[in-house]
């Protein structure tokens, strides 16, 4: 009868242990997810409020010209990056614009992103959404950066 309890006693608190294991795994996985998401999203304000700043400075008040050579490269890394930027100047003239420039490679970026969240997070419904950025140097307007990428986040393969 002692042996049977013994025994009866230790399966129950093996149960209970492997019970609570499983929930603190489960609750942590949800929690750290959370989080991550939380820190892909701030990524990518970040990531546009650096671009903003960035392409405020290549304005040239002295010519009243952009440094378009760079603006070229911040948009290519952009592209590559997963982010598709247009660049207007104050009088509504486009100064750069990803897809008029490489509209292959930025259709080729979308359908993979597109592609790769729709199969790893399809409960996430998302797609592109633009967001427009003033662009003002010394309290003067000189344009808009318009930034487009697959929201409300997108992960790159290294996330996932």
């Amino acid at each position: 009868m002692r042996q049977k309890f013994r025994t009866q006693l230790t399966l129950t608190i093996t149960v209970i242990l492997l019970a609570a294991i499983v929930l603190i795994s489960l609750l942590s996985n949800v929690f750290i997810n959370n989080e991550f998401e939380k820190y892909i999203k701030d990524s990518q304000i970040t990531y546009s409020a650096n671009m903003v700043d960035n392409l405020n400075h290549q304005y040239n008040s002295y010519t009243g010209g952009w440094d378009e050579e760079y603006i070229h490269g911040v948009g290519m890394s952009a592209m590559y990056d997963g982010y598709i930027i247009k660049l207007i100047d104050s009088e509504e003239n486009p100064v750069w614009d990803a897809q008029n420039h490489d509209m292959a490679t930025c259709s080729h970026i979308m359908t993979d992103i597109i592609e790769r969240m729709s199969s790893k997070r399809p409960d996430l419904k998302g797609g592109f959404v633009s967001q427009e950025f003033a662009l003002n140097q010394n309290n003067e307007m000189l344009g808009t950066l318009v930034v487009s990428y697959y929201g409300p986040y997108f992960l790159s393969e290294s996330d996932f």
